[in-house]
């Protein structure tokens, strides 16, 4: 599946929460691709722990 519909959706979700400005659809787009790379991070963090309990020791 692909990410770009979710991207698409936070992105219009960051812009809506903005009061809907003109001319940032980048910014947002952007925020949103860092949004969803964050998730994807945490949730193979959250994986690799659940997998190997001593990586979540530092």
């Amino acid at each position: 599946m692909s990410e770009v519909p979710t991207i698409a959706l936070r992105a219009y979700q960051l812009w809506d929460a903005a009061g809907r400005p003109e001319g940032r659809a980048d910014e947002f787009w952007f925020q949103a691709e860092e949004d969803f790379r964050a998730l994807l991070e945490a949730k193979v963090s959250a994986d690799n722990r659940e997998s190997d309990p001593s990586l979540g020791d530092d």
